[in-house]
Protein backbone atom coordinates (compact mmCIF):
# COMPACT_ATOMS: atom_id res chain seq x y z
CA UNK A 1 0.00 0.00 0.00
CA UNK A 2 1.36 3.43 -0.87
CA UNK A 3 0.25 7.01 -0.47
CA UNK A 4 1.56 9.96 -2.50
CA UNK A 5 3.91 12.01 -0.40
CA UNK A 6 2.13 14.50 1.85
CA UNK A 7 5.27 16.61 2.21
CA UNK A 8 4.08 19.28 -0.22
CA UNK A 9 0.79 19.57 1.69
CA UNK A 10 2.40 20.06 5.10
CA UNK A 11 4.52 22.79 6.59
CA UNK A 12 7.61 21.87 8.62
CA UNK A 13 5.75 22.03 11.96
CA UNK A 14 2.91 19.80 10.75
CA UNK A 15 5.36 17.36 9.16
CA UNK A 16 7.23 16.96 12.45
CA UNK A 17 4.00 15.81 14.11
CA UNK A 18 3.10 13.45 11.27
CA UNK A 19 6.54 11.81 11.32
CA UNK A 20 7.06 11.62 15.10
CA UNK A 21 7.47 8.15 16.58
CA UNK A 22 7.28 9.32 20.20
CA UNK A 23 4.94 7.42 22.52
CA UNK A 24 3.23 10.54 23.87
CA UNK A 25 2.83 13.63 21.69
CA UNK A 26 1.36 17.02 22.54
CA UNK A 27 0.31 19.13 19.56
CA UNK A 28 -0.16 22.78 20.52
CA UNK A 29 -2.42 23.99 17.73
CA UNK A 30 -3.54 27.64 17.84
CA UNK A 31 -6.48 28.86 15.76
CA UNK A 32 -5.96 28.52 12.02
CA UNK A 33 -2.83 26.36 12.23
CA UNK A 34 -4.04 23.32 10.24
CA UNK A 35 -4.64 20.95 13.14
CA UNK A 36 -7.23 18.76 11.40
CA UNK A 37 -5.04 18.43 8.31
CA UNK A 38 -2.17 17.30 10.54
CA UNK A 39 -4.26 14.68 12.34
CA UNK A 40 -5.62 13.29 9.06
CA UNK A 41 -2.18 13.15 7.46
CA UNK A 42 -0.70 11.36 10.44
CA UNK A 43 -3.44 8.72 10.24
CA UNK A 44 -2.94 8.31 6.47
CA UNK A 45 0.81 7.88 6.98
CA UNK A 46 0.10 5.07 9.45
CA UNK A 47 -2.17 3.36 6.92
CA UNK A 48 0.57 3.69 4.32
CA UNK A 49 2.93 1.82 6.65
CA UNK A 50 0.48 -1.08 6.72
CA UNK A 51 -0.99 -0.43 10.17
CA UNK A 52 -4.60 -1.57 10.39
CA UNK A 53 -7.15 1.27 10.30
CA UNK A 54 -8.79 -0.22 13.38
CA UNK A 55 -5.61 0.24 15.39
CA UNK A 56 -6.18 4.02 15.52
CA UNK A 57 -8.86 5.62 17.68
CA UNK A 58 -9.67 9.28 16.95
CA UNK A 59 -11.63 11.01 19.70
CA UNK A 60 -13.16 14.46 19.98
CA UNK A 61 -15.87 16.13 22.04
CA UNK A 62 -18.86 16.88 19.83
CA UNK A 63 -20.64 15.03 17.07
CA UNK A 64 -20.16 17.71 14.43
CA UNK A 65 -16.39 17.71 14.94
CA UNK A 66 -16.29 13.90 14.85
CA UNK A 67 -18.36 13.84 11.66
CA UNK A 68 -16.11 16.42 10.02
CA UNK A 69 -12.96 14.50 10.96
CA UNK A 70 -14.41 11.19 9.74
CA UNK A 71 -15.56 12.70 6.45
CA UNK A 72 -12.21 14.35 5.80
CA UNK A 73 -10.30 11.17 6.60
CA UNK A 74 -12.57 9.15 4.30
CA UNK A 75 -12.29 11.65 1.43
CA UNK A 76 -8.50 11.97 1.61
CA UNK A 77 -7.98 8.23 1.98
CA UNK A 78 -10.18 7.39 -1.00
CA UNK A 79 -8.54 10.11 -3.09
CA UNK A 80 -5.16 8.49 -2.48
CA UNK A 81 -6.32 4.93 -2.98
CA UNK A 82 -6.18 3.95 0.68
CA UNK A 83 -8.88 1.92 2.41
CA UNK A 84 -9.89 3.67 5.67
CA UNK A 85 -12.47 0.99 6.59
CA UNK A 86 -12.36 0.20 10.27
CA UNK A 87 -10.97 3.58 11.33
CA UNK A 88 -12.60 4.54 14.62
CA UNK A 89 -13.70 8.17 14.89
CA UNK A 90 -16.01 9.01 17.78
CA UNK A 91 -16.89 11.41 20.53
CA UNK A 92 -15.84 10.34 24.00
CA UNK A 93 -19.52 9.90 24.85
CA UNK A 94 -20.15 7.66 21.84
CA UNK A 95 -17.06 5.60 22.66
CA UNK A 96 -18.29 5.19 26.23
CA UNK A 97 -21.77 4.20 25.12
CA UNK A 98 -20.43 1.58 22.72
CA UNK A 99 -18.16 0.17 25.41
CA UNK A 100 -21.10 -0.15 27.81
CA UNK A 101 -23.24 -1.92 25.23
CA UNK A 102 -20.52 -4.28 24.02
CA UNK A 103 -18.52 -4.92 27.19
CA UNK A 104 -20.60 -3.95 30.24
CA UNK A 105 -24.26 -4.63 29.33
CA UNK A 106 -25.35 -4.51 32.96
CA UNK A 107 -24.34 -0.83 33.03
CA UNK A 108 -25.79 0.03 29.61
CA UNK A 109 -29.13 1.62 28.84
CA UNK A 110 -30.93 4.21 26.76
CA UNK A 111 -29.95 7.86 27.03
CA UNK A 112 -32.93 9.58 28.61
CA UNK A 113 -34.13 12.93 27.29
CA UNK A 114 -34.06 16.15 29.27
CA UNK A 115 -37.79 16.31 29.99
CA UNK A 116 -37.76 12.90 31.68
CA UNK A 117 -34.56 13.71 33.54
CA UNK A 118 -36.14 16.90 34.86
CA UNK A 119 -39.07 14.82 36.10
CA UNK A 120 -36.71 12.37 37.82
CA UNK A 121 -34.81 15.20 39.52
CA UNK A 122 -38.04 16.84 40.64
CA UNK A 123 -39.26 13.58 42.13
CA UNK A 124 -35.96 13.21 44.00
CA UNK A 125 -36.47 16.66 45.52
CA UNK A 126 -39.96 15.66 46.67
CA UNK A 127 -38.63 12.46 48.22
CA UNK A 128 -35.91 14.37 50.07
CA UNK A 129 -38.57 16.70 51.49
CA UNK A 130 -40.52 13.70 52.78
CA UNK A 131 -37.49 11.74 54.00
CA UNK A 132 -35.59 14.47 55.84
CA UNK A 133 -37.15 17.91 55.97
CA UNK A 134 -34.18 19.44 57.81
CA UNK A 135 -31.78 18.17 55.15
CA UNK A 136 -34.01 19.57 52.40
CA UNK A 137 -33.93 23.00 54.01
CA UNK A 138 -30.14 22.94 54.09
CA UNK A 139 -30.42 23.76 50.37
CA UNK A 140 -31.25 27.19 48.92
CA UNK A 141 -34.98 27.86 49.10
CA UNK A 142 -35.85 27.87 45.42
CA UNK A 143 -33.91 24.86 44.11
CA UNK A 144 -35.44 23.51 40.91
CA UNK A 145 -34.91 20.33 38.92
CA UNK A 146 -32.85 22.11 36.25
CA UNK A 147 -30.33 23.22 38.86
CA UNK A 148 -30.08 19.64 40.11
CA UNK A 149 -29.21 18.37 36.63
CA UNK A 150 -26.54 21.06 36.15
CA UNK A 151 -24.87 20.21 39.45
CA UNK A 152 -25.08 16.47 38.80
CA UNK A 153 -23.24 17.08 35.52
CA UNK A 154 -20.47 18.91 37.38
CA UNK A 155 -20.20 16.08 39.93
CA UNK A 156 -19.97 13.46 37.20
CA UNK A 157 -17.35 15.46 35.33
CA UNK A 158 -15.32 15.52 38.57
CA UNK A 159 -15.58 11.72 38.70
CA UNK A 160 -17.81 11.64 41.78
CA UNK A 161 -19.42 8.17 41.93
CA UNK A 162 -23.21 8.60 42.29
CA UNK A 163 -23.42 5.13 43.80
CA UNK A 164 -21.63 6.35 46.92
CA UNK A 165 -20.89 10.08 46.79
CA UNK A 166 -18.58 11.41 49.47
CA UNK A 167 -20.26 14.47 51.08
CA UNK A 168 -16.85 15.84 52.11
CA UNK A 169 -15.70 15.85 48.49
CA UNK A 170 -18.99 17.34 47.31
CA UNK A 171 -18.64 20.07 49.95
CA UNK A 172 -15.10 20.79 48.79
CA UNK A 173 -16.22 21.20 45.18
CA UNK A 174 -19.08 23.51 46.14
CA UNK A 175 -17.03 25.68 48.46
CA UNK A 176 -13.96 25.94 46.21
CA UNK A 177 -15.70 27.07 43.01
CA UNK A 178 -17.37 30.50 43.22
CA UNK A 179 -19.47 29.61 40.16
CA UNK A 180 -21.24 26.99 42.31
CA UNK A 181 -22.22 29.43 45.06
CA UNK A 182 -25.86 29.29 43.95
CA UNK A 183 -26.04 25.71 45.19
CA UNK A 184 -25.20 26.69 48.76
CA UNK A 185 -27.19 28.58 51.40
CA UNK A 186 -26.10 32.11 52.40
CA UNK A 187 -22.98 32.10 54.56
CA UNK A 188 -22.24 28.38 53.99
CA UNK A 189 -19.24 28.42 56.32
CA UNK A 190 -21.42 29.27 59.33
CA UNK A 191 -22.52 26.41 61.58
CA UNK A 192 -21.51 23.76 59.04
CA UNK A 193 -24.29 24.74 56.64
CA UNK A 194 -22.07 24.13 53.64
CA UNK A 195 -21.48 20.53 54.71
CA UNK A 196 -25.19 20.01 55.41
CA UNK A 197 -25.98 21.28 51.91
CA UNK A 198 -23.38 18.89 50.50
CA UNK A 199 -25.06 16.00 52.36
CA UNK A 200 -28.39 17.00 50.81
CA UNK A 201 -26.91 17.20 47.31
CA UNK A 202 -25.23 13.82 47.81
CA UNK A 203 -28.60 12.31 48.83
CA UNK A 204 -30.25 13.75 45.70
CA UNK A 205 -27.40 12.63 43.46
CA UNK A 206 -27.70 9.05 44.70
CA UNK A 207 -31.50 9.08 44.41
CA UNK A 208 -31.30 10.42 40.85
CA UNK A 209 -28.85 7.67 39.87
CA UNK A 210 -31.06 4.95 41.36
CA UNK A 211 -34.07 6.27 39.46
CA UNK A 212 -32.12 6.24 36.20
CA UNK A 213 -31.04 2.66 36.80
CA UNK A 214 -34.61 1.60 37.63
CA UNK A 215 -35.56 2.81 34.14
CA UNK A 216 -32.51 1.16 32.52
CA UNK A 217 -31.51 4.67 31.57
CA UNK A 218 -28.42 6.87 31.32
CA UNK A 219 -27.94 10.57 31.19
CA UNK A 220 -25.44 12.14 28.80
CA UNK A 221 -22.48 12.02 31.19
CA UNK A 222 -23.15 8.45 32.37
CA UNK A 223 -21.87 7.18 29.04
CA UNK A 224 -18.37 8.24 30.09
CA UNK A 225 -18.72 7.96 33.86
CA UNK A 226 -19.98 4.37 34.03
CA UNK A 227 -17.35 3.29 31.51
CA UNK A 228 -14.55 5.01 33.42
CA UNK A 229 -15.61 3.60 36.79
CA UNK A 230 -15.90 0.10 35.29
CA UNK A 231 -12.42 0.38 33.75
CA UNK A 232 -11.03 1.37 37.14
CA UNK A 233 -12.59 -1.70 38.77
CA UNK A 234 -11.72 -4.37 36.19
CA UNK A 235 -8.28 -5.23 34.81
CA UNK A 236 -9.95 -7.69 32.43
CA UNK A 237 -12.12 -4.94 30.97
CA UNK A 238 -9.09 -2.70 30.57
CA UNK A 239 -7.33 -5.41 28.56
CA UNK A 240 -10.36 -5.87 26.30
CA UNK A 241 -10.79 -2.14 25.63
CA UNK A 242 -7.07 -1.62 24.89
CA UNK A 243 -6.78 -4.75 22.76
CA UNK A 244 -5.66 -3.93 19.22
CA UNK A 245 -5.31 -0.18 19.88
CA UNK A 246 -1.95 1.10 18.71
CA UNK A 247 -2.63 4.87 18.77
CA UNK A 248 -5.22 7.12 20.42
CA UNK A 249 -5.63 10.68 19.13
CA UNK A 250 -7.65 13.18 21.17
CA UNK A 251 -8.63 16.48 19.58
CA UNK A 252 -9.61 19.68 21.48
CA UNK A 253 -7.70 18.43 24.51
CA UNK A 254 -7.83 21.86 26.14
CA UNK A 255 -11.52 21.17 26.87
CA UNK A 256 -11.13 18.00 28.93
CA UNK A 257 -12.43 17.69 32.48
CA UNK A 258 -11.23 15.22 35.09
CA UNK A 259 -13.59 12.49 33.88
CA UNK A 260 -12.46 12.93 30.26
CA UNK A 261 -8.80 12.84 31.24
CA UNK A 262 -9.08 9.72 33.37
CA UNK A 263 -11.08 7.94 30.66
CA UNK A 264 -8.48 8.81 28.02
CA UNK A 265 -5.67 7.70 30.31
CA UNK A 266 -7.40 4.36 30.94
CA UNK A 267 -7.93 3.77 27.20
CA UNK A 268 -4.47 4.83 26.03
CA UNK A 269 -2.12 3.58 28.74
CA UNK A 270 -0.64 0.92 26.42
CA UNK A 271 -0.85 2.92 23.17
CA UNK A 272 0.74 5.94 21.58
CA UNK A 273 -1.21 8.97 22.76
CA UNK A 274 -1.48 12.11 20.63
CA UNK A 275 -3.35 15.07 22.12
CA UNK A 276 -4.05 18.23 20.15
CA UNK A 277 -5.47 21.56 21.25
CA UNK A 278 -4.85 25.14 22.29
CA UNK A 279 -4.93 26.14 25.94
CA UNK A 280 -5.68 29.72 24.85
CA UNK A 281 -9.04 28.48 23.56
CA UNK A 282 -10.09 26.67 26.74
CA UNK A 283 -13.48 28.35 27.29
CA UNK A 284 -15.59 25.77 29.12
CA UNK A 285 -14.39 26.24 32.68
CA UNK A 286 -17.97 26.58 33.86
CA UNK A 287 -18.49 22.94 32.84
CA UNK A 288 -15.50 21.79 34.86
CA UNK A 289 -13.21 21.68 31.81
CA UNK A 290 -9.65 22.87 32.35
CA UNK A 291 -6.52 23.55 30.33
CA UNK A 292 -4.30 22.21 33.12
CA UNK A 293 -4.13 18.78 31.51
CA UNK A 294 -2.75 19.99 28.17
CA UNK A 295 -0.46 22.52 29.90
CA UNK A 296 0.95 20.00 32.39
CA UNK A 297 0.45 16.83 30.38
CA UNK A 298 3.69 15.14 31.41
CA UNK A 299 3.03 15.73 35.10
CA UNK A 300 -0.54 14.49 34.94
CA UNK A 301 0.18 11.44 32.79
CA UNK A 302 3.39 10.48 34.53
CA UNK A 303 5.22 9.68 31.29
CA UNK A 304 7.55 11.65 28.99
CA UNK A 305 5.87 13.93 26.45
CA UNK A 306 7.22 15.22 23.13
CA UNK A 307 5.69 18.65 22.45
CA UNK A 308 5.12 20.30 19.05
CA UNK A 309 3.73 23.71 18.20
CA UNK A 310 1.96 24.32 14.89
CA UNK A 311 3.32 27.82 14.41
CA UNK A 312 1.99 28.85 11.00
CA UNK A 313 -1.36 30.68 11.14
CA UNK A 314 -3.35 30.33 7.90
CA UNK A 315 -6.31 32.48 8.98
CA UNK A 316 -5.40 35.80 10.57
CA UNK A 317 -3.35 38.67 9.06
CA UNK A 318 -0.27 39.64 11.06
CA UNK A 319 -1.72 42.75 12.73
CA UNK A 320 -4.77 40.82 13.96
CA UNK A 321 -2.54 38.01 15.19
CA UNK A 322 -0.43 40.56 17.10
CA UNK A 323 -3.51 42.08 18.74
CA UNK A 324 -4.73 38.64 19.83
CA UNK A 325 -1.24 37.82 21.14
CA UNK A 326 -1.03 41.06 23.16
CA UNK A 327 -4.35 40.17 24.75
CA UNK A 328 -3.76 36.53 25.64
CA UNK A 329 -0.28 37.08 27.07
CA UNK A 330 -1.98 38.65 30.10
CA UNK A 331 -3.09 35.15 31.14
CA UNK A 332 -0.93 33.21 33.56
CA UNK A 333 0.13 29.58 33.37
CA UNK A 334 -0.32 29.24 29.62
CA UNK A 335 1.87 27.57 27.01
CA UNK A 336 4.05 30.27 25.37
CA UNK A 337 3.60 30.36 21.60
CA UNK A 338 5.37 31.92 18.60
CA UNK A 339 2.74 32.14 15.84
CA UNK A 340 3.68 33.23 12.32
CA UNK A 341 1.07 34.82 10.04
CA UNK A 342 1.05 33.42 6.49
CA UNK A 343 -1.86 35.61 5.30
CA UNK A 344 -0.73 38.64 3.35
CA UNK A 345 -2.02 42.16 3.96
CA UNK A 346 -3.60 43.74 7.04
CA UNK A 347 -6.93 43.28 8.73
CA UNK A 348 -9.12 46.30 9.36
CA UNK A 349 -9.43 46.55 13.17
CA UNK A 350 -11.59 49.23 14.74
CA UNK A 351 -12.97 49.97 18.20
CA UNK A 352 -16.03 52.24 18.14
CA UNK A 353 -17.46 54.20 21.03
CA UNK A 354 -21.27 54.44 21.16
CA UNK A 355 -23.29 56.83 23.30
CA UNK A 356 -26.39 54.62 23.63
CA UNK A 357 -27.84 51.21 22.71
CA UNK A 358 -29.53 52.85 19.74
CA UNK A 359 -26.25 54.32 18.50
CA UNK A 360 -24.56 50.93 18.90
CA UNK A 361 -27.29 49.23 16.88
CA UNK A 362 -26.97 51.90 14.19
CA UNK A 363 -23.18 51.48 14.10
CA UNK A 364 -23.47 47.72 13.75
CA UNK A 365 -26.09 48.05 11.03
CA UNK A 366 -23.97 50.53 9.07
CA UNK A 367 -20.92 48.29 9.42
CA UNK A 368 -22.82 45.22 8.14
CA UNK A 369 -24.22 47.18 5.18
CA UNK A 370 -20.72 48.49 4.38
CA UNK A 371 -19.29 44.95 4.34
CA UNK A 372 -22.15 43.86 2.10
CA UNK A 373 -21.50 46.81 -0.16
CA UNK A 374 -17.90 45.64 -0.53
CA UNK A 375 -19.17 42.32 -1.85
CA UNK A 376 -19.30 40.15 1.30
CA UNK A 377 -22.11 37.63 1.44
CA UNK A 378 -24.30 37.70 4.55
CA UNK A 379 -22.87 34.36 5.73
CA UNK A 380 -19.34 35.85 5.63
CA UNK A 381 -20.23 38.41 8.31
CA UNK A 382 -20.99 37.71 11.98
CA UNK A 383 -21.76 39.60 15.18
CA UNK A 384 -20.50 38.00 18.40
CA UNK A 385 -21.73 38.77 21.90
CA UNK A 386 -21.19 37.45 25.41
CA UNK A 387 -24.71 36.37 26.48
CA UNK A 388 -27.96 35.18 24.94
CA UNK A 389 -29.69 38.33 26.24
CA UNK A 390 -27.23 40.42 24.21
CA UNK A 391 -27.82 38.20 21.16
CA UNK A 392 -31.56 38.86 21.33
CA UNK A 393 -31.08 42.62 21.74
CA UNK A 394 -28.50 42.89 18.94
CA UNK A 395 -30.55 40.76 16.56
CA UNK A 396 -33.64 42.88 17.29
CA UNK A 397 -31.72 46.10 16.63
CA UNK A 398 -30.34 44.82 13.32
CA UNK A 399 -33.63 43.38 12.14
CA UNK A 400 -35.24 46.74 12.88
CA UNK A 401 -32.77 48.17 10.37
CA UNK A 402 -33.64 45.66 7.68
CA UNK A 403 -30.89 43.11 8.31
CA UNK A 404 -32.24 39.56 8.80
CA UNK A 405 -30.50 37.70 11.65
CA UNK A 406 -30.25 34.23 13.05
CA UNK A 407 -29.42 33.46 16.65
CA UNK A 408 -28.61 30.22 18.42
CA UNK A 409 -29.01 28.88 21.94
CA UNK A 410 -26.05 29.85 24.07
CA UNK A 411 -23.90 28.73 26.94
CA UNK A 412 -23.48 30.95 29.97
CA UNK A 413 -20.52 31.80 32.18
CA UNK A 414 -21.75 29.54 34.96
CA UNK A 415 -24.23 26.66 35.35
CA UNK A 416 -27.90 27.59 35.73
CA UNK A 417 -28.60 28.43 39.34
CA UNK A 418 -31.53 27.18 41.38
CA UNK A 419 -33.91 29.10 39.09
CA UNK A 420 -32.83 27.28 35.85
CA UNK A 421 -31.98 28.98 32.43
CA UNK A 422 -33.21 29.31 28.84
CA UNK A 423 -31.99 29.60 25.20
CA UNK A 424 -33.20 30.85 21.81
CA UNK A 425 -34.38 29.03 18.74
CA UNK A 426 -32.11 29.15 15.68
CA UNK A 427 -33.33 31.39 12.84
CA UNK A 428 -32.02 32.52 9.44
CA UNK A 429 -29.88 35.43 8.27
CA UNK A 430 -26.80 37.20 9.64
CA UNK A 431 -25.19 35.04 12.36
CA UNK A 432 -25.54 36.64 15.80
CA UNK A 433 -23.85 34.22 18.21
CA UNK A 434 -22.11 34.05 21.53
CA UNK A 435 -18.36 33.59 21.67
CA UNK A 436 -19.04 30.03 22.84
CA UNK A 437 -21.01 29.18 19.71
CA UNK A 438 -18.39 30.83 17.49
CA UNK A 439 -15.59 28.49 18.54
CA UNK A 440 -14.40 26.38 15.64
CA UNK A 441 -15.91 28.82 13.11
CA UNK A 442 -14.47 31.63 11.03
CA UNK A 443 -15.88 34.55 9.03
CA UNK A 444 -14.36 37.22 6.84
CA UNK A 445 -15.76 40.00 9.01
CA UNK A 446 -16.55 39.85 12.73
CA UNK A 447 -18.14 42.46 15.00
CA UNK A 448 -17.69 42.10 18.77
CA UNK A 449 -20.63 43.95 20.31
CA UNK A 450 -21.10 45.26 23.83
CA UNK A 451 -17.42 45.24 24.86
CA UNK A 452 -17.80 46.73 28.35
CA UNK A 453 -16.42 45.51 31.66
CA UNK A 454 -19.01 43.46 33.51
CA UNK A 455 -20.21 41.98 30.23
CA UNK A 456 -16.88 40.86 28.79
CA UNK A 457 -15.26 40.00 31.15
CA UNK A 458 -18.51 38.79 32.67
CA UNK A 459 -18.85 39.87 36.26
CA UNK A 460 -19.53 36.30 37.47
CA UNK A 461 -16.68 34.53 35.66
CA UNK A 462 -12.90 34.30 36.21
CA UNK A 463 -11.06 36.95 34.18
CA UNK A 464 -8.58 34.48 32.65
CA UNK A 465 -11.49 32.39 31.32
CA UNK A 466 -13.11 35.49 29.86
CA UNK A 467 -9.85 36.63 28.24
CA UNK A 468 -9.65 33.29 26.42
CA UNK A 469 -13.23 33.82 25.28
CA UNK A 470 -12.40 37.25 23.85
CA UNK A 471 -9.30 35.77 22.20
CA UNK A 472 -11.53 33.22 20.48
CA UNK A 473 -13.76 36.05 19.25
CA UNK A 474 -10.86 38.08 17.85
CA UNK A 475 -9.37 35.12 16.00
CA UNK A 476 -12.59 34.22 14.16
CA UNK A 477 -11.98 36.98 11.57
CA UNK A 478 -9.91 36.81 8.40
CA UNK A 479 -10.35 40.37 7.08
CA UNK A 480 -11.88 42.82 9.55
CA UNK A 481 -12.94 43.27 13.17
CA UNK A 482 -15.21 45.90 14.70
CA UNK A 483 -15.47 46.13 18.50
CA UNK A 484 -18.24 48.32 19.91
CA UNK A 485 -18.58 49.60 23.47
CA UNK A 486 -20.92 51.95 25.26
CA UNK A 487 -19.99 55.19 27.02
CA UNK A 488 -23.34 56.66 28.07
CA UNK A 489 -23.75 58.03 31.58
CA UNK A 490 -23.52 55.25 34.18
CA UNK A 491 -22.15 52.62 31.76
CA UNK A 492 -19.20 50.50 32.90
CA UNK A 493 -15.85 51.37 31.30
CA UNK A 494 -14.78 49.79 28.01
CA UNK A 495 -13.66 46.20 28.40
CA UNK A 496 -10.11 45.94 29.71
CA UNK A 497 -9.56 43.45 26.89
CA UNK A 498 -9.76 46.26 24.30
CA UNK A 499 -6.86 48.00 26.02
CA UNK A 500 -4.90 44.77 26.48
CA UNK A 501 -5.25 43.96 22.77
CA UNK A 502 -4.17 47.49 21.84
CA UNK A 503 -7.55 48.48 20.37
CA UNK A 504 -7.88 51.48 22.71
CA UNK A 505 -5.19 53.43 24.55
CA UNK A 506 -6.92 53.65 27.90
CA UNK A 507 -10.12 52.93 29.74
CA UNK A 508 -11.42 56.25 28.41
CA UNK A 509 -11.64 54.71 24.98
CA UNK A 510 -9.09 56.76 23.02
CA UNK A 511 -8.23 54.94 19.80
CA UNK A 512 -4.72 53.67 19.37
Amino acid sequence: MSVPSASSRLDAFQRAVVESRARTIRVVAPAGSGKTRTIVERTLRRLARGISAGATLLLTFDRAAAATLAERLEREARRRGVDPSGAKVATLNAFGNRTLRERIPEEAGSVIGEAERLTIAGEALDRLEAADRDLRWALPLHVEAGACLSLFTRLKNELVDPGGPDPDRVAGLLLDDPRLAAYLPPDPEADGRGHEAARAWSWLYRAYDRALRDRRGLDFDDQKLRTCLALRRSARLRRHVREGLDEVVVDEFQDVNRLDFELVRAIASDATLVVAGDDDQAIYGFRGCTSRYIVGLERHLGRPVESHELRNNYRNPANLLRAAGRLIRHNRGRIAKRPVATVEGRASIEARRCASPEEEAAALGAWVRSRRGEGARLEEVAVLVRTHAQAAAVAGGLEGRGIPCRTAGTDESHPPGPGGASGRTPGRGLPVATYFKAKGRQWSHVALAGCNDGTIPHELAPVDDERRLFYVGLTRATESVLATYRRERGAPPPSRFLREAGLVRSLFGLLR
